[in-house]
């Protein structure tokens, strides 16, 4: 998927970013609320970066 995307770009002279983020006490969100809204973390987390 990543090589995907990042083909595609080249492909339409698009530039291109990836960002990594590591996500302190991740494992602690997942334990205390569900692997649920630990989810839902991860899908919200990249908007907060806009």
């Amino acid at each position: 998927m990543l090589r995907n995307e990042f083909d595609n770009c080249r492909r339409h002279n698009r530039d291109a970013t990836l960002l990594i983020i590591d996500i302190d006490h991740f494992k602690s969100i997942n334990d205390t609320w569900g692997h649920d809204v630990g989810d839902e973390a991860i899908v919200r987390l990249p908007d907060s970066y806009k």
